[in-house]
């Protein structure tokens, strides 16, 4: 067995969607998929629904986003707020905007410390593409045993940066519960997807349950508020240029789609939640 690595880390989270933050400039290669499902593990670990690695430098940050099966994600947009947190908080950047690169390219990120009231920051978030044809997932609607009406689900795709299928209903919480990971994994997205399912209660709120491909269920989805954002957008559903309140289990992302380019702007809190040294290997994990 090789020895111990004592890696020091912050637990943080964005409306509840919860992560590991690791400062690893100069030591990138540390982080691998086996020390990132060590890290997540809920009972064994730290436990996180991903892992936000720090690399670059405090002027030019770059983000890495571990999911804790130990596969990648393009972007995170609860975990880029934190990443900016921490860059602000701990490391001492003063610039505001920041501009942190991530696997779906850099984005603008302007921070305000409200002291007592907690950490807000707005994320540009870039377009949100359309991300190949509607689907109508006939096969997954139905649930054996259950009582539940046969449905189709009907959905947008949309990537911001990583994939998303948005479905706009009402939808029985066993019905979210059922069809999420059967979404997530459906032969109908090779790479995997993360699944929303949206409930309009207003013309300017949305309630959102979202599966995330790699996490489950999660109390937040940054990128997938954007996506059901700017899916409810493009099918005349909400409104441009207005901000949209979108709820999720964890708490509240406020999301806008200006019109001028099609660009989505995040706004979010950010909370450390302890700091601490984890002993990375200190048992084998697979």
């Amino acid at each position: 067995m090789s020895p111990a690595l004592r890696l020091p880390f912050r637990k943080v989270h964005g409306i509840g969607n919860d992560f590991v933050f690791a400062d690893l400039r100069g030591d990138p290669g540390r982080m691998t998929p086996a020390l990132a499902r060590e890290l997540c593990h809920r009972t064994l670990g730290v436990g996180a629904d991903g892992v936000l690695i720090l690399t670059g430098t405090v002027a030019e940050p770059e983000m890495t986003v571990w999911n804790a099966d130990g596969s990648r994600a393009e972007m995170c947009g609860n975990g880029i707020r934190c990443v900016v947190m921490e860059l602000v908080r701990g490391l001492g950047a003063t610039a505001n905007p920041v501009v942190v690169g991530t696997g779906a390219g850099p984005r603008e990120c302007r921070w305000e410390d409200r002291g007592g009231e907690g950490f807000h920051v707005e994320v540009d978030m870039g377009p949100g593409h359309p991300d190949g044809d509607d689907v109508e997932l006939q096969a997954l609607a139905g649930i054996e045993g259950d009582g539940l009406p046969v449905r189709p689900l009907r959905g947008v795709r949309v990537s911001m940066g990583n994939p998303h299928v948005v479905f706009f209903d009402r939808f029985d919480p066993r019905e979210i519960r059922a069809w999420g990971p059967r979404v997530t994994a459906s032969p109908a997205f090779p790479g995997g997807v993360n699944a929303e399912f949206a409930t309009l209660q207003g013309p300017r709120r949305v309630d959102l349950v979202v599966h995330e491909r790699g996490a489950g269920f999660t109390q937040g989805c940054g990128t997938g508020a954007c996506a059901v954002v700017a899916a409810g957008v493009r099918t005349g559903l909400l409104p441009p240029d207005e901000t949209v309140a979108v709820a999720l289990p964890g708490g509240r992302l406020e999301i806008r789609v200006r019109s001028s380019d099609g660009h989505l702007l995040m706004t979010g809190p950010a909370v450390e939640v302890f700091e601490g040294c984890v002993l990375s290997g200190a048992v084998p994990f697979r």
